[in-house]
């Protein structure tokens, strides 16, 4: 049994079927996918979420996106906060929340004045507490280590990966889940972390204590240690 139709549940789904075992899948939506959706809009364009290994494992070609994207709606102030946060850091011995002193050169600055500014802005401030939560001093630490490569987006959408994982899987749509009650061999949970947060599923018998940390985890794929998994499987 495989609690949600998603990427993440359809490739698991695909996978045990190649060790031969009888599989189902609950999906509370009536489509498979998750959060990838393509929508049709005027023109032919797409609106999707990127998802390229599988793209390549079905052979479908991937266009690079240019180096130089363009950001539309709003000026580039915040990169140039950025830098001279990144400055001010270097001549303070003193320890500052990289929050804080963003906060302040915005108002000396005097840009993100409106509201759709101030939103983009602050959308940038919350990127940088999930992805960084340290101190302005270590901005940067784990810049030499990104990883490589250009950024590609796959030609059709995103949506053309949904069909093949769908194929010859046992689906059960519009089947939400409240209670699990596990005693076979494994269950395999692959609804969205925020749903685990909220608690809006039981478990029985209750999960290990250990699930406990996904309390401290942000919703996605930030921390992929097996410690925040212990023997309940999160994907």
């Amino acid at each position: 049994m495989i609690i949600g139709a998603g990427l993440a549940g359809l490739a698991a789904a695909k996978q045990l079927m190649l060790f031969v075992i009888e599989v189902t899948v609950l999906e509370g939506r009536k489509r498979g996918g998750g959060r990838v959706y393509k929508k049709e809009m005027e023109g032919g364009n797409k609106v999707d979420t990127p998802l390229g290994l599988l793209g390549r494992q079905l052979s479908y070609t991937l266009h690079k996106v240019r180096d130089q994207c363009l950001l539309y709606c709003a000026e580039a102030d915040y990169i140039e906060l950025l830098e001279k946060a990144s400055k001010v850091s270097t001549e303070l011995s003193q320890v500052f929340s990289l929050g804080e002193k963003l906060e302040t050169l915005q108002k000396d600055f005097g840009v993100a004045i409106d509201v759709e500014e101030m939103r983009l802005f602050n959308w940038h401030l919350a990127n940088l507490g999930y992805a960084n939560a340290i101190s302005l001093a270590f901005l940067d630490q784990d810049d030499p280590y990104d990883m490589g490569g250009d950024h590609n987006f796959l030609s059709g959408g995103n949506g053309r990966l949904v069909h093949p994982l769908t194929e010859n899987v046992l689906i059960i749509f519009l089947k939400i889940v409240h209670i699990i009650l596990f005693d076979g061999d494994m269950t395999l949970c692959m609804v969205p972390l925020r749903v685990l947060k909220s608690r809006s599923i039981s478990f029985i018998l209750e999960l290990p204590k250990k699930i406990g940390h996904n309390k401290k985890i942000g919703f996605g794929h930030g921390i992929d240690d097996s410690l925040y998994r212990g023997e309940f499987f999160l994907f």
